[in-house]
């Protein structure tokens, strides 16, 4: 959580966070391996992890919630569905948005909830992927990996109404040439850094 207190202080447009479904049924806030926490040391470090509900305070901060799915979970859908009702009645849902490397848990999500903003994380940039989910549930952003995508993809991921977020961006010159290239938004570690390239390529409009 002072991670992202720190984020707000310092005046970053947003933060992105990884939650999962816990066996006793509660949103954690944690990057999730492959499978939930299963031994009494594991679940005692889930008992100190903060919960979803803890981010209530962020207001006026934009806010990717990225759905982690253990390997156990078979049914993605189900699990996009028990999030955003838990979203719809804890949060405002206005600087929300939910992205997963899994995009059935978006076929949850829309049986919820149509018109909720969803973002396809993806660590190989194929478009036909994108092409794809974008016609099942109306995509808000594509989020590549930032090394593995050719930004000549953006204007026709534009064209489609997408926006385009790469991540995780931590060099000046990846931050740089993704600015100029058209991005529209950065995922970094790095917000001062991201923060001062912006506004030295604002100056040079």
């Amino acid at each position: 959580m002072q991670a992202f207190l720190r984020a707000k202080k310092i005046g970053a447009d947003g933060i992105e966070l990884d939650t999962y479904l816990s066996a006793g049924g509660e949103w954690i806030i944690d990057h999730l391996g492959k499978k939930l926490p299963t031994s009494n040391a594991e679940r005692e470090r889930e008992s100190a992890l903060p919960r979803l509900e803890e981010i209530k305070g962020l207001e006026g901060l934009e806010i990717n919630v990225e759905l982690k799915v253990p390997a156990s979970e078979k049914d993605h859908a189900s699990l996009g569905s028990k999030l955003m009702k838990f979203l719809q009645d804890n949060f405002e849902l206005s600087n929300l948005h939910l992205s997963s490397f899994y995009p059935k848990t978006f076929i949850g999500v829309r049986k919820v909830d149509p018109e909720f903003r969803v973002s396809l994380l993806s660590l190989y940039s194929r478009r036909q992927t994108w092409e794809k989910w974008h016609r099942k549930v109306n995509l808000y952003s594509y989020n590549p990996f930032h090394k593995l995508f050719r930004t000549k993809h953006i204007p026709y991921l534009h064209k489609l109404g997408i926006r385009v977020h790469p991540w995780t961006v931590n060099s000046s010159r990846s931050i740089e040439k993704l600015m100029r290239d058209g991005v529209d938004a950065i995922i970094t570690d790095v917000p001062e850094d991201a923060q001062r390239i912006r506004s030295s390529l604002e100056t040079q409009l």
